[in-house]
């Protein structure tokens, strides 16, 4: 990791971490989100030591060409970064917006602590929370759990001497609604050393919102833990009557739950109450059952309320997972297609080759006929020939440079590192004649340069040229800028390969953590089998995750919240008022529960107000548009608090 100190204003320097590599765009978003600022308005000054003496170097804008370059190349580690605002911007903020601080600007750094007590209630609990890299699934569900007015307010009321997840959580809690912007870095370390299962929280990669929520509650919970029961199980815990239905008559039973899975539908939209209607319909009772009463090994189950929970909280079935099954031949004799080879792996004369068709070896019949064998190849088809024409022109259109960048790195590294030694050699001894001529019978030539694909145009391009037994440096090359040109072109391609190890060492590590689905009784505490990482399988048999992008619906209507409750009484055992008004959405936004981005939207009781929270950028969001913003296809963990409990406060 490259380690930089970063100044903001009159603050204290803060750490920053990058990953070798890492761009000077990743650089900008990093320091944007460690100061909760945004990355249009971040301005990096570069700056070798701590003290004013020193000139600074400006660094280029987020915007530039530059971007992509990476950073450690324009800012050395243990550099010192200042930070300003970028002044063009800046202005365009109405003076009025400049001098009464919103939701979105109150957590910034730069602005003095406030008192908690000289905050107005109007303004708890609308700081942000800084991203320590892929934390947005922590930020989100942090601040779903903030906005838990109950829990809140009974949590903080606890003993000091409660457990190390608990104290803090405590402690972000009460950072968020004393108008700080806290840095949950205590928090995440605590979650992921609460048991061994949390281990997967320690990491810096993407993890899923859900799985963490239920991580965390766990963890408050056998921290608060008395006789069995917690102020987490007071507000969350429910109680479903599982009915089920044999040969032999109804057998009913009680299951305690923290959250229920809702299942979706494919496509289109879904009403929130036939979803949960659709968790409790009766269904076939999955895997090996037996009935000790009759035998039966059929039968069917449905779920009733029976103690409806102060808090309810939902999670939406949105992750699917599957295995590719493989093609069968339905015409006798199986064929398998060899593989066309890619533009980057294969030599011009591959290239013009079509597809070829191998037949399995023939088998004789019971008869002692032998199976028609088929034939070896086709005639090749004219759509192939086309493509294999357009890839050769295409390839006609490189430089020697972009040929070498479609080479595995491992033949790449080998090229570059024997031609820089060439070419630096007669950077710095240009008059010398050993130097300037290689044998081509060379072995270390012949294996690491002429016997890669591209490698001796390559080499000419270094200002060479073949004469008879030799290659010749030429005499009017700048070797100097050519070294410093592969130099560059080899260093990018190396930071390319070393982020691409980093994302398939990633992906193999997921590859060995299959999650079992949502289905198989019981139901349990959380929902029945989460799609979380708790059981570790193997999904390198190709288990492949699709996201269902149903919309679920809840109607609107002209109260504050701009949506109407969620009655539930029909679902319950007995007659009464069980309506839930929906206060906070964890949103998932990306293809799986470990990719992408996590934002939360809440309720703020004091403001009257919806307001969204990115990591460190907090926004209000109109009511009447709360319905579309929130509950869109990315919502993902849904918190609802019973009417009863509302009147109660």
């Amino acid at each position: 990791m490259d380690r930089y100190r970063v100044v903001f204003g009159g603050n204290p320097p803060q750490l920053l971490e990058l990953e070798r590599g890492s761009l000077l765009a990743e650089a900008h978003l990093q320091v944007a989100s460690l100061l909760g600022l945004d990355p249009q308005q971040v301005v990096l000054l570069l700056r070798n030591a701590p003290t004013a003496a020193l000139p600074v170097l400006r660094l280029p804008s987020l915007d530039s060409v530059e971007a992509s370059e990476p950073f450690w190349r324009l800012a050395p580690p243990n550099s010192v970064l200042l930070v300003e605002l970028d002044p063009g911007i800046v202005s365009e903020i109405a003076p009025s917006a400049r001098s009464a601080p919103s939701a979105s600007t109150a957590s910034l750094p730069h602005e003095p602590a406030r008192e908690a007590e000289r905050v107005e209630d109007k303004e708890r609990g609308l700081q942000g929370l800084r991203n320590l890299g892929n934390t947005c699934y922590l930020n989100s569900g942090v601040q779903c759990l903030s906005h838990t007015t109950l829990l809140r307010q009974k949590l903080l009321e606890t003993d000091e001497s409660d457990g190390a997840t608990c104290r803090a959580f405590k402690g972000v809690v009460q950072g968020l609604w004393a108008a700080e912007s806290p840095a949950p870095g205590m928090l995440k370390a605590s979650v992921a050393a609460a048991s061994a299962s949390n281990k997967i929280f320690a990491s810096s990669e993407q993890q899923d919102a859900q799985e963490f929520l239920q991580a965390l509650l766990e963890a408050v919970h056998q921290d608060l833990e008395t006789e069995g029961a917690s102020v987490v199980s007071e507000l969350l815990e429910g109680q479903l009557q599982s009915e089920l239905q044999c040969t032999c008559g109804s057998h009913q039973s009680l299951e305690a739950f923290w959250s229920l899975p809702l299942p979706l539908p494919p496509a289109g939209q879904v009403d929130l109450l036939t979803a949960v209607e659709s968790f409790c319909a009766e269904e076939p009772v999955e895997g090996p059952w037996r009935c000790e009463t009759c035998g039966a090994t059929a039968a069917t189950r449905r779920f009733r309320l029976h103690c409806p929970p102060k808090v309810l909280q939902l999670h939406l079935k949105r992750f699917q997972w599957s295995t590719p099954q493989a093609a069968k031949n339905q015409t006798g004799a199986s064929e398998v297609s060899a593989p066309v080879p890619k533009p980057s792996e294969a030599g011009p004369a591959e290239r013009l080759e079509p597809p070829v068709k191998v037949a399995k070896p023939a088998e004789s019949d019971t008869t002692g006929a032998v199976a028609k064998v088929p034939e070896v190849a086709e005639a090749p088809k004219v759509a192939e020939l086309e493509v294999a024409k357009v890839a050769e022109a295409h390839d006609s259109t490189l430089t020697p440079l972009q040929r070498a960048g479609q080479l595995p790195w491992e033949k790449q590294e080998t090229l570059y590192a024997m031609l820089l030694r060439v070419l630096e050699r007669l950077r710095d001894h240009p008059a010398e004649p050993k130097f300037r001529s290689i044998s081509a019978t060379s072995e270390r030539l012949q294996k690491d340069v002429l016997g890669v694909e591209g490698g001796e145009a390559l080499l000419l391009w270094c200002g060479f040229l073949r004469a008879g037994p030799k290659y010749e440096a030429e005499e009017d090359v700048g070797f100097a800028g050519r070294h410093e040109e592969l130099l560059d072109h080899a260093t990018r391609e190396r930071d390319r390969a070393l982020r691409r190890a980093r994302d398939e060492r990633i992906a193999a590590r997921r590859l060995q953590e299959l999650p079992t689905g949502d289905t198989g009784p019981p139901l349990r505490r959380w929902g029945g089998r989460l799609p979380s990482w708790g059981a570790r399988g193997a999904w390198s048999s190709g288990m492949a995750c699709s996201k269902i992008t149903c919309r679920v619906v809840l109607e609107t209507d002209l109260s504050p919240r701009g949506l109407k409750p969620l009655n539930l009484a029909k679902l319950c055992t007995q007659a009464v008022d069980c309506l839930y008004e929906l206060y906070a959405v964890v949103q998932h936004i990306g293809a799986t529960p470990f990719s992408g981005h996590y934002v939360a939207y809440c309720w703020h009781a004091a403001s009257v107000s919806w307001y969204c929270f990115d990591d460190s950028r907090v926004r209000q969001v109109p009511a009447k548009q709360v319905a579309e913003q929130a509950l869109n296809e990315g919502a993902y963990v849904l918190f609802l608090e019973r009417a009863e409990s509302l009147i109660a406060l």
